[in-house]
This record gives structure tokens, C-alpha cells and sequence, in this order.
């Protein structure tokens, strides 16, 4: 027997994990909103990973062939990205002459179709060490950003290597600080970005700081908000990022 789309659906949601549930109601005007799969397929639907027919329809008791099967599972599938300080990076220093510096860029895709997309997960670290091993200089602080393809922030941390008093890691690198970095944002479909760990050194009276960090990104397809009607287009403002801005 032949996989029905009603069943194609329900594959693909329990897969993903991550799909919110919205309000009960159908996105498609053949499908009751008051049936047992409703909510799945209205899901889907706004998560970008099954868009119907063109006629508004999902006929949900159609047989799907694999490539229907292979597509959904793709756009219901997570993503992740993950890049280190390169070496010329992490042995470059900052300085107050010379205070920011990039380290690690991820870039992410969302394989949503129609007005669906999903939310990056982005976490990192940013380590900084001072080259005095007495600490002198220090306390040294740091503004770290995650900054996407705009150059908008979406990710905040700050930092603040230890001076000498509160240190005991001065054998081989000096004070030594670490911090960790994290933010979540929302990806349309279709659509790719970057997302750079960029780190600047905001106060120091020490000549050079070591700094060194890692990001990731981890991609999960979302249902946002109420059903997409057929016909009618996504509104245009809705959630870019959980950092408050200003």
C-alpha cells in the first residue's frame, strides 16, 4: 500500500522535534479543521516543509512518491554549523591601537519552502589571555558580539580578564578570561546568512591580549504564529531576534 500525504506528515513532524504547535485550525481549505491531523499538517505547513497545491488544496489522502517523501524529510531536517579561531586569528593580538577582531563565521541556510523559516541557535566561547604573567594592565574588559550578514547583532556577551589579584593562571599565558556567547534568530525561508564572533577589546592598559573563541549554529524548523491562509502573504515584520537592540 501506498504511503498517504497524511501519513508522509506525521513522519516528518515527529522527526523534526522542534515544530511548535499552533492554534487548532487548517491552512488548507480540504483539510477539517477539527480532524485528528489538523495541527500536524497546519505545522508543517507554516514551518515551510510542505507548502500544497496551488488550488489552496493538501489533499491529505493522496498516495506520496519518494521524492515528495525525500524533500519534506529534508526541509524537516536540522542543521548545524561549527568554526574555531583560525590560527591566524588566534595569534594575531588586540591591543588598544588595534581593538577588534574576528573569529569564527558559520554560515546557515533555511531549506523551508513558501513563508516558513526556522530559528539558529547560536553558541560560542571567547577566551582572551594577557601576555604578563603578573597581570599588569588588567582587569582587561571585552564587548563580544555575534553579528550577522547586515551587521546586526545577535548574540551579546561581555568579558573582563582578571588582573592580578584574582589569577592563578600566569605560567604560561598570564590572566587568563573566558565567557560564553549565545543568541537566538530567526532564518526565513530559503534564505542563507553568516554569522560572525567578532570581539573587541573596550578598556586595557596592557600593550597586546590573546584572544581566541569557537561558534556554532544549530538550525530547527518552526511553526510561527497562526496558519497561513492560501492566497494570502506572511506579514511582513515578525520576529528577526531575541537580542533587544538600542
Amino acid at each position: 500500500m501506498k504511503s498517504t500525504r497524511i501519513a508522509g506528515i506525521a513522519l516528518a513532524a515527529s522527526l523534526t522535534g522542534g515544530l511548535a504547535a499552533t492554534a487548532a485550525g487548517a491552512a488548507f481549505n480540504d483539510v477539517n479543521e477539527n480532524g485528528p491531523y489538523a495541527e500536524h499538517i497546519t505545522n508543517v505547513q507554516e514551518a515551510g516543509i510542505a507548502t500544497g497545491y496551488s488550488d489552496g488544496t493538501f489533499r491529505p489522502t493522496n498516495p506520496i512518491n519518494r521524492q515528495q517523501a525525500a524533500t519534506w524529510l529534508d526541509r524537516a531536517a536540522a542543521r548545524s554549523a561549527l568554526d574555531f579561531a583560525d590560527q591566524t586569528a588566534e595569534n594575531a593580538p588586540v591591543s588598544p591601537g588595534d581593538p577588534t577582531r574576528d573569529l569564527a563565521t558559520i554560515e546557515m541556510t533555511s531549506p523551508a519552502a513558501g513563508d516558513g523559516g526556522g530559528w539558529v541557535t547560536i553558541n560560542g566561547y571567547f577566551a582572551a589571555a594577557t601576555q604578563d604573567p603578573n597581570g599588569a594592565g588588567c582587569p582587561c574588559a571585552f564587548d563580544a558580539v555575534v553579528v550577522d550578514g547586515d551587521g546586526d547583532d545577535v548574540a551579546l556577551g561581555i568579558l573582563t580578564v582578571p588582573g592580578p589579584a584574582g589569577d592563578d593562571e600566569r605560567v604560561s599565558a598570564g590572566p587568563v578570561g573566558m565567557t560564553p556567547i549565545s543568541g537566538i534568530v530567526w532564518l526565513p525561508a530559503g534564505t542563507t546568512d553568516t554569522y560572525t564572533l567578532r570581539v573587541t577589546l573596550v578598556d586595557s592598559d596592557v600593550g597586546n591580549v590573546f584572544v581566541a573563541g569557537t561558534l556554532s549554529g544549530q538550525y530547527a524548523p518552526m511553526a510561527e504564529g497562526e496558519p497561513t491562509v492560501h492566497g494570502e502573504s506572511a506579514p511582513g515584520s515578525g520576529p528577526v531576534s531575541l537580542v533587544p537592540r538600542g
